[in-house]
């Protein structure tokens, strides 16, 4: 399920997002119960460079974040004079 994320000065649609229902939460929290115990068996260096990799994922996509994230807030971004 997905919904519109819209700027609400001007209401225009910016972006589409997933919309989370508490079964996804739940599959979410299963996932994370099942992943503890192969996760636990690997070495600090793979479970750092898991992370690592994780984090890059995310910082690639920061500036879309941020756009979406200051959008739905109604502002362009650009600071106040």
């Amino acid at each position: 399920m997905t919904a519109p994320v819209v700027n609400p000065f001007n209401g225009e649609r910016i972006a589409e997002v997933c919309q989370a229902e508490s079964a996804h939460a739940d599959a979410a929290a299963a996932a994370a119960v099942a992943a503890y115990q192969p996760m636990r068996r690997l070495s600090s260096h793979a479970r750092a460079q898991a992370l690592t990799i994780l984090a890059a994922q995310l910082t690639a996509r920061q500036e879309e974040f941020a756009r979406t994230i200051t959008a739905t807030i109604g502002s362009s971004g650009g600071g106040h004079p």
